[in-house]
Formats: C-alpha cells, structure tokens, sequence
C-alpha cells in the first residue's frame, strides 16, 4: 500500500491510500494532513467525518481537512489568549452556548453532530424566566433551571421521553467536562441531581421483553419475505451483538477461516469477536456473493436509497442508519408481536418487542446455560451489573414450572 498527494491545487495536502500492485491506481481511502497547534508538528491522519462517515470523494476530504484547521485554528488562538480565558472560566463568564462550543468541537463519537444539533435545536433556545437558556452564564444556572427546560420539553412533546433522556445525558457529560482540571470551565454540575432522575427509568429489569422459542422462529419465518431485515436479525441474534455494532460490519469483519466475528468498540467497551455459527457463515457468504460485496471498506448493510450523487460503488462504502431498518422491522413485529386482544398497539415500551429483544433474548438464554460470569465479556458489558439483568427466569423456564404443577 502506498500514498499519492492529489495534483489539483485546490486539494493540496490531501492523499490518496491505493495497492500500487493493482492495475488501475484505484484509491481505496482519503488522508489527510495538516500542522497540530501544540506540537506545530504535521499530522497525517484518515479522513473521517465526526460521525464516523470515512470521505469517499476528495470533496469530503478537503471539508474534513478544512473543519480540522479551523479546529487549530481555534486553539492557537485559545493559546494566544490563555490569561484573557483563564480569567474567563474563574469569573464562570462563560455562557452554556459557549461551554457547548468548545465541548461539541472536542469531542469524538460516532453521535457527536447529532448531538450538537439536538442541543442547539432543543435546549439553547429554551426561554427560562423570559431569557435564552443558552445565553445565560454558567454561574447563574442551578438545577432548577434545568428541571424547568425539561419540563418545557415534555410538555411540547415535540420529541420523545427517551430522546429528551439522551439529550440531559450529553449535558451532563458536558458539565463533567466542564469541571475537569484542564478546562474549568465551570465549578459543579447541575445535571447530576435527583430531581432530574430520568424519565424513562424503571427498576423492573425483570421486564425487559425476551422472545420464547416459538416467538423466534415465527419471527425468523415471518422475516423471509425481506431478505435484508432476515439477515439483519440472524446475525443480530447469532452474535447477541448490539444493532450498531452489527450496521458497522465489514466484509472484512467476517473471518471465514476461523469463524469468528469482530465487533467494532461499542459504548465505551473495547473491540471484541464472537464465535459465528456454521449458519451464520453461510448466510454471509450468500449476502456477500448476492450483492456483489469485496474484502476492504464494503459494508455488510449500505445505504439502499438511490442517490445521483453516490452511485452503488460509493454506497458500498458507507453503512445503513438504524432508521433504514428500525421502521420495516417495527412494522413487522408490531404485526407480529405488539399487539393486544383488541387489535390495538400495546404503547408500554417495557412491554413492546424490537430489534434490541433479539440481543435481549440471546443474553438470557446464554445467560442461563453459561452463567454471568462468562456471558459478561462475551457480550461486550463494561460492568457485571449490566449483565444481570439478563438473570432472571426466562419465558422457556416459567413454562417448564407451570407443566410441573
């Protein structure tokens, strides 16, 4: 493998990564390089988008390159002017839009930008005593002001509880942030109260919804009609792996020779494989052969909307949103599974069926044949506790003590 600068001007200091073997030079991905402002050393890394996308277009690349300069940008200039900011964060003269700037420029997930938006959307124009949540100074916001904005939120129903629980989750995050030695940018967080426990909270672990033996197989059975969503859930079930983990599979990602699965980190937890069943290879190999997929940077699910300007080629390259196969899957296991007697959608999501009951029904079942311990690294949890929640008396067992009364 080998690296090419690109000739046109306009992309100076852009390279393109290619196998001089190859016949046609083709370029497999974009880096970039540009000087960081504390070390003033170049730094040549790969072109990826806050979100995770990897620049399929030297377009996307030079927007990459531009955004990571202005970045640096930024910091000289914050290194410039370290006493003026220094005196800044002691007075706690920033405004949460301020603090929000410099936290959402810093971070690196694969959410990030949708995270900036949905706070900007959401939370900075919320008016609190007739004044712009946002522009109101760190040291004159507490706890309550934050209960009045949630409130707000709730009672305009224009996004969902648990939306609104992720959203105070990243501003929480923020406010540790914030408190860190290095930043200082505020002095406690007001997030992290009781009063603003979550609303979507529950105790009742013991009702996350599992399927039972038969449940599966009519969803299996019923599924076949989309051969996509099929393969979805096989190798969501087979791996017990969380959907996202399952949408950033590359073909790559599929070792055929020693069977395994690798999973990309997820939630804080490491990159990790799975043993994958005779089964599921073989469906892989099909979906692979089907669609025309090659070892580097396919994706197992790509975008399916056709779009002018990303041909098939280029679609290959980037993965599915959760969106794309969230909406047929609900649909069908709404069908299937979440409705009552009446022919009404049951509404309690603790009592609802969805992508997420096929990981919850793996663990469980694993859960009961190997036991906590050994199911806790297998399914990627940071803390045993998490993974006892999967320790409970499964539907297959409730029925095998009623048949014994």
């Amino acid at each position: 493998m080998a690296f090419r600068k690109l000739k046109q001007k306009k992309y100076n200091s852009i390279y393109g990564y290619y196998n001089p073997s190859s016949i046609d030079k083709q370029v497999l991905s974009y880096y970039i390089a540009y000087k960081d402002a504390e070390t003033s050393k170049v730094k040549k890394i790969k072109a990826v988008f806050d979100d995770g996308r990897i620049a399929i277009t030297p377009d996307e690349a030079k927007e990459i390159l531009d955004m990571h300069r202005r970045r640096e940008k930024k910091r000289k200039e914050i290194g410039r002017n370290s006493n003026e900011i220094e005196i800044l964060r002691k007075l706690s003269n920033l405004t949460l839009d301020e603090m929000a700037s410099l936290f959402f420029d810093n971070r690196r997930t694969k959410n990030n930008k949708l995270d900036k938006n949905a706070y900007f959307n959401h939370i900075s124009d919320i008016k609190i005593n007739g004044n712009r949540l946002g522009s109101s100074k760190l040291n004159r916001l507490d706890t309550q002001h934050f209960l009045q904005a949630r409130d707000g939120l709730v009672e305009q129903k224009i996004i969902s509880n648990k939306t609104t629980d992720n959203l105070f989750g990243v501003l929480s995050a923020m406010f540790n942030e914030g408190m860190r030695k290095k930043n200082n940018w505020c002095g406690f967080n007001p997030i992290k109260d009781k009063d603003l426990a979550k609303l979507t909270k529950t105790d009742d672990n013991a009702r996350i919804t599992v399927f039972m033996t038969d449940e599966l197989e009519k969803l299996f059975a019923e599924s076949q009609y989309n051969e996509r969503l099929n393969f979805f859930y096989n190798l969501t079930y087979y791996t017990a792996a969380r959907p996202d983990a399952i949408l950033s599979l590359q073909v790559k990602d599929i070792d055929f020779r020693q069977k395994k699965v690798y999973l990309k980190a997820m939630k804080g937890g490491k990159a990790h494989s799975v043993p994958a069943t005779d089964k599921m290879l073989d469906l892989t190999h099909k979906w692979i052969e089907s669609n025309g997929l090659m070892e580097g940077c396919h994706y197992l699910f790509y975008p399916r909307k056709k779009d002018q300007r990303y041909p098939l080629e280029e679609r290959k390259k980037k993965h599915s949103r959760y969106e794309s196969l969230r909406a047929p899957s609900q649909k069908l296991m709404d069908r299937l599974f979440n409705t009552d007697r009446n022919g009404k959608i049951i509404k309690d999501r603790k009592l609802r069926a969805s992508i997420y009951t096929l990981r919850h029904t793996a663990a469980t079942n694993l859960v009961v044949e190997f036991g906590i311990h050994a199911v806790k690294n297998y399914l990627d949890h940071a803390d045993i506790r998490t993974t006892e929640i999967y320790a409970k008396v499964n539907g297959e067992q409730k029925r095998l003590m009623a048949n014994t009364l």
